[in-house]
């Protein structure tokens, strides 16, 4: 098997790592009793220096359609 070059750029790696650990607090926090999901974007807004609950949302969407695909290969 080949060993393929990563092409990405450090900005777009940098994201995606961001992204995975949004990602993975994301469902940490929503595994709370009572865990409400505007407190939880909240949370990670504030964290992450994020200015809107759609990015998050946007966030989740992108990690979970990239691990769905990884799952499939």
């Amino acid at each position: 098997m080949k060993d393929f070059k990563d092409l990405r750029t450090e900005k777009e790696i940098e994201r995606d790592k961001r992204d995975d650990k949004v990602y993975e607090e994301f469902h940490e926090l929503r595994k709370q009793p009572g865990a409400n999901n505007n407190r939880v974007y909240n949370i990670l807004m504030k964290e992450h220096k994020i200015k809107s609950n759609s990015t998050i949302i946007s966030i989740l969407r992108r990690v979970e359609k990239k691990r769905n695909l990884n799952q499939t290969v």
